[in-house]
């Protein structure tokens, strides 16, 4: 008997309402001839839905629907998303427009929360303290520990968020990519929890 291994993410995105093997799973079979065959197998046909919850179950009967001496082993999701997500033209002026905005409340957020954390530990004290320890006055004249201050700030954040502009300092993911796909996979969680518990997903009779 031929074995057929398929894997599939917890979610996947389709640009078309036909979906196929192909569009939804990696797959990997000895037999090429037969894999590009499989991999051409139409599963169903999305109506209104934008996006359902399938089994894995549901898959494997689709195949062996056609194809009764392949034995399907799952290495993937047991159950997964399909987003159907339609063709859209980018307005490059709104995402402009976005970027904008998005950085401009980033700044601004970044520069409050800096100003208050330096008014709450009384950084001007400090350093006033530092040069009268160094200096022997109250550094009115000289800016030195302030100029020091604020480089390493922007070294600090911009070694945190690993970049620099458009590239990255490291290949190491950065924070905010860590905390994105953290939140990815528990929506994709809840949607899957969810369509289980009100018997939404699709699933074999």
């Amino acid at each position: 008997m031929i074995k057929l291994y398929i894997s599939m993410n917890q979610r996947v995105q389709v640009m078309k309402r036909e979906v196929y093997l192909d569009d939804i799973a990696s797959c990997y079979c000895s037999d090429l001839e037969v894999l590009n065959k499989i991999r051409k197998i139409e599963l169903f046909h999305l109506g209104q839905e934008n996006l359902i919850v399938c089994s894995a179950l549901v898959v494997i009967e689709k195949i062996n629907e056609k194809y009764l001496d392949i034995e399907v082993i799952n290495m993937g999701e047991t159950d997964f998303i399909i987003e159907y997500l339609q063709k859209k033209k980018k307005n490059m002026l709104f995402e402009y427009f976005k970027i904008v905005v998005v950085s401009f409340t980033v700044f601004c957020g970044g520069a409050f929360a800096i100003m208050t954390f330096n008014s709450d530990v009384g950084v001007k004290e400090l350093f006033q303290r530092l040069y009268e320890i160094i200096l022997g006055d109250n550094g009115a004249n000289s800016k030195i520990l302030e100029i020091s201050y604020s480089i390493g700030v922007s070294l600090g954040v911009i070694s945190f968020y690993n970049h620099m502009f458009r590239k990255k300092i490291e290949p190491d993911p950065t924070p905010i990519q860590i905390e994105m796909r953290q939140y990815e996979s528990q929506v994709n969680d809840t949607i899957i929890m969810d369509a289980n518990r009100e018997g939404e997903t699709m699933n074999v009779p």
